[in-house]
């Protein structure tokens, strides 16, 4: 019965969450990189911003709303595989 009804009826929900939890996890990333790490995004980007550089700034942005994107149609696309008989809402019109 879980297998079989509840399981696939759980899946959309399963990956609203695995869709949440993948951004932020690079966020929290992204953030203990400004606490204790000498290397990384966000400590290029605290070291740009120590220095006025606002490109150095802005390109470390640029890589992480990448990364965001890279991450949200990797998960779009294992939900597509995965649960492939659920309509995709996010495209009908309001």
């Amino acid at each position: 019965m879980f297998a079989h009804l509840r399981l696939p009826d759980a899946l959309p929900y399963i990956f609203a969450g695995l869709h949440v939890g993948a951004i932020f996890a690079l966020i929290g990333t992204v953030v203990a990189e400004f606490v204790g790490s000498g290397q990384g995004i966000g400590y290029a980007m605290l070291a740009a911003k120590a220095q006025f550089d606002v490109a150095g700034v802005y390109a470390c942005l640029v890589i992480l709303m990448a990364l965001g994107i890279a991450l949200h149609w990797l998960m779009a696309s294992i939900e597509h595989r995965v649960a492939f008989w659920v309509e995709d809402l996010s495209r009908i019109a309001t």
